[in-house]
């Protein structure tokens, strides 16, 4: 935890005085992050540390990147689904243009109607291929 502080602190001090940070510290950054299994992600009034496990799904709309945990509460920041999408570990697969689920908290999933039940009982509708591409995913992780 001192360490998360500390590299808060540090980005803090670089986005106040320098207003850019170098393709490397964003690297080093997001490194350190992955290795303690969480998220770094900042908006305009907070930096926040977000566990990956408390993560249920991720939905972008419009420049927003919105974060639904699994107590139903959500964080956005504006992020791209690129940017989302390299800071995220394997168990993390897209479903539609716009969503991103923790493949960990699926419950079930509704083919006829095209919707993905999660274990905190949110309900995201997906696409045929998105469904498809998750049964692959889930089958492959199974094995």
């Amino acid at each position: 935890m001192v360490h998360a502080l500390a590299w808060i602190v540090l980005i803090c001090y670089r986005q106040w005085f320098t207003r850019a940070f170098s393709i490397n510290e964003k690297e080093q950054f997001n490194a350190f992050f992955m290795e303690q299994k969480q998220l770094l992600l900042t908006t305009k009034k907070e930096i926040r540390v977000i566990r990956l496990e408390k993560i249920v799904a991720i939905e972008i709309a419009d420049y927003l990147c919105t974060i639904h945990f699994y107590d139903h509460s959500t964080f956005t920041c504006t992020k791209s689904m690129k940017e989302i999408i390299s800071l995220l570990p394997n168990n993390f697969c897209r479903i539609s243009r716009s969503l991103i689920i923790n493949t960990k908290e699926v419950q079930s999933i509704n083919i006829i109607l095209k919707q993905i039940t999660m274990n905190n009982g949110e309900i995201f509708e997906c696409t045929h291929r998105g469904i498809k591409d998750l049964k692959n995913f889930l089958s492959k992780s199974c094995i």
